[in-house]
């Protein structure tokens, strides 16, 4: 079985190897998003050859180079046709950094707004770059390169002859496309003025606000700045609504204070407790990416809740109905500290990966036990005792 290899192509040759001194782009004639992003052209790569130093291919020292030897790798056309398709929604980022699924918001600076088209042997397309240090190297020439990050395999060449590679770089995944000084593909593969080859597009304009003027764009343009609009909509409503749960939370607690005047202390004090382990559990829930609108107070197991949420499509932890408390605390206590954030993130989509990352983290034994305790106390002492059962 083949493994891939993960590569960049940014240039790791001898200084002056490439050619690098970019081009400052006129920030005054680029079109922009209403929050500033800048939308580009991007010759996002090329096909042909590429050069590398030993190290950075596996397997090359028991083929028998040297470490700083310089090898060449050739990129056909239709292995870079077959990955057109990858470059729609393609993570850009400043300088090169391996994305991880669900890490796109701590690495990107940017997207590629559509597949990647053909023209010659350079693969162009379209993107819209948000973050400011990164506008900033683009917009003063200090960096305007292109770099894509991807895995491949690499198919080597048995005693090649003059004018064959060294290797041909197969079955390419893209990981990301990264602004650089200068890129393995030359000077040529780079960012532009998004007006520069405008005029192909032209059948497909539509027209949009943008700071008050109204202006045409590209359908694809066009979807990303309603798509970031919309999140931040989002973003918005989901403050909101955590704030309407806290505030429901201790609403609930003044009204289970006044049913419970003229009760034993001991039946008072649970009571509280239960109150407010449901104002937590709501606020943890939440964090968690869970709706909590139908948890009601006292109207649920926590338990088979946190299995719920824990097995759920932003998880997939696979946890038995009938799995020990204890053993479901420990999972639970560790996606909130694996959580970004106390705050709610703006949303990522119904398949982002898991915190938790696949890993089953130890057990609290003071939250388990304290969780065990409060809630057997609250039972007994304030719904009568017994735990509720499920529906048959």
């Amino acid at each position: 079985m083949k493994n891939k290899q993960m590569l960049m192509h940014k240039t790791a040759l001898p200084e002056g190897a490439l050619m690098t001194n970019g081009v400052a782009i006129d920030v005054s004639n680029v079109p922009k998003s209403s929050d500033g992003a800048l939308i580009l052209n991007a010759k996002a790569m090329r096909t042909g050859d590429y050069q590398y130093v030993a190290f950075e291919i596996s397997g090359s020292a028991a083929r028998g180079h040297k470490w700083d030897e310089i090898l060449t790798g050739r990129m056909e056309k239709a292995d870079v046709q077959a990955i057109l398709p990858q470059f729609k929604a393609l993570p850009m980022t400043d300088e090169h950094e391996f994305v991880k699924v669900g890490e796109r918001a701590e690495h990107s600076c940017g997207t590629v707004l559509a597949p990647g088209k053909m023209k010659g042997k350079f693969v162009n397309t379209e993107c819209v770059v948000h973050d400011p240090k990164t506008i900033m190297k683009i917009t003063s020439g200090e960096a305007s390169e292109l770099s894509i990050g991807f895995y491949s395999i690499i198919e080597w060449v048995d005693n090649p002859q003059k004018g064959d590679p060294d290797f041909y770089i197969r079955e390419i995944d893209l990981n990301h496309l990264a602004v650089v000084r200068e890129g393995r593909a030359g000077p040529d593969a780079r960012l532009s003025n998004h007006k520069a080859i405008l005029s192909e597009e032209t059948a497909a304009m539509k027209k949009i606000m943008i700071n008050g003027v109204e202006v045409e764009v590209s359908e694809v343009v066009y979807n990303e700045i309603i798509r970031l609009q919309n999140a931040e909509t989002a973003s918005q409503e989901a403050i909101a609504t955590v704030t309407n749960e806290r505030d429901l939370a201790q609403g609930q607690i003044i009204v289970l204070n006044k049913k419970i005047e003229g009760g034993d202390q001991e039946a008072i004090e649970n009571a509280r407790q239960m109150a407010n382990e449901h104002a937590t559990f709501i606020d943890e829930a939440t964090r968690l990416g869970h709706d909590t609108s139908g948890l009601e107070l006292g109207g649920y197991d926590r338990t088979e809740t946190q299995i719920k949420i824990l097995n759920g499509d932003a998880f997939n932890y696979e946890l038995e109905n009938d799995a020990a408390p204890k053993m479901v605390d420990g999972v639970w206590i560790a996606a909130l500290k694996n959580a970004k954030s106390a705050k709610p993130q703006k949303q990522k989509g119904k398949n982002s990966s898991s915190a938790l990352d696949g890993h089953v983290p130890p057990q609290s034994k003071s939250a388990v036990e304290h969780q065990a305790s409060a809630q057997d106390r609250i039972n007994q002492s304030y719904f009568g005792g017994g735990k509720k059962k499920k529906a048959e």
